[in-house]
């Protein structure tokens, strides 16, 4: 199994944290301390996205080819996200 890992700014305009391009893969998301961030697909917004609050709530998930992950926050936030496939 391969893994990646890459960081992220997240502000108030949603970006993409992760974009599935072949086979399964899991994939985990954390952020700074005392961050509130929120997930969701390209329409993510601080109202609509599913909170999440810094290390102490991660996200991990399956996901298949063509799937996206992004975020959006009320400031500005690093995530980081790391990535294991098959």
């Amino acid at each position: 199994m391969a893994f990646r890992s890459a960081e992220t700014t997240v502000t108030t305009t949603p970006v993409k944290l992760f974009e599935a391009v072949a086979g399964d893969v899991e994939i985990w998301v954390n952020a700074d301390p005392n961050a509130t961030y929120y997930l969701g697909g390209s329409d993510v917004t601080t109202t609509n996205g599913l909170p999440m609050f810094g290390p102490s709530q991660q996200f991990r998930s399956h996901v298949r080819p063509g799937d996206e992950l992004w975020a959006v926050s009320g400031g500005s936030v690093t995530v980081n996200v790391l990535v294991r496939s098959a």
